[in-house]
């Protein structure tokens, strides 16, 4: 085993530790996810013969979770590099949300919502669900609420770069 894999096992086994206690502490679905996405890693860091497309699955599922947090950044980060060690096409930087990048909501009219709304204030957005035209907010008055998408100018997250490793 080379010097990357030593530094890798140390770092998988410090996640598989700090997942297990976050879900002892609270049993969030993000925590478990976060668990297997680490147990997964540890099964498959020693094969060389991962395809491209096997990689992109397993990035986007730990993708997918919704949790900015410095222990699913560093989940991240160790898997990509294993990639780019194995010359696959990664991606070039983490997705925003991991690394707490959040869409913003611009208010644009306060119609029907006055007191709880203000024209031109910016929201950190909690959910948006795509499929009703909603996005949920913390408020004027401090309260996670539902709000329709008409109402506010969404911000856009920045574009994605991948990279493949030089052949020198």
């Amino acid at each position: 085993m080379d010097a990357s894999h030593e530094d890798t096992d140390y770092n998988a086994d410090e996640l598989v530790q700090y997942f297990r206690a976050r879900i002892a502490e609270h049993s969030r679905p993000e925590y478990e996810l976060g668990l297997q996405h680490t147990l997964e890693w540890q099964r498959r860091r020693d094969d060389s013969t991962v395809t491209q497309a096997e990689f992109d699955d397993f990035i986007r599922r730990i993708e997918t979770v919704d949790s900015a947090g410095s222990a699913y950044a560093h989940l991240w980060v160790t898997v990509r590099n294993w990639a780019y060690d194995l010359e696959l096409r990664v991606p070039k930087s983490p997705p925003p949300h991991l690394t707490g990048y959040r869409h913003t909501a611009t208010c644009i009219t306060d119609d029907r919502f006055t007191g709880q709304l203000t024209v031109n204030s910016t929201y950190n957005v909690l959910e948006l669900d795509t499929d009703r035209s909603l996005v949920r907010i913390s408020n004027d008055e401090s309260k996670h609420r539902w709000y329709p998408v008409n109402h506010f100018t969404l911000s856009v997250p920045p574009e994605r770069e991948y990279v493949r490793k030089p052949d020198w």
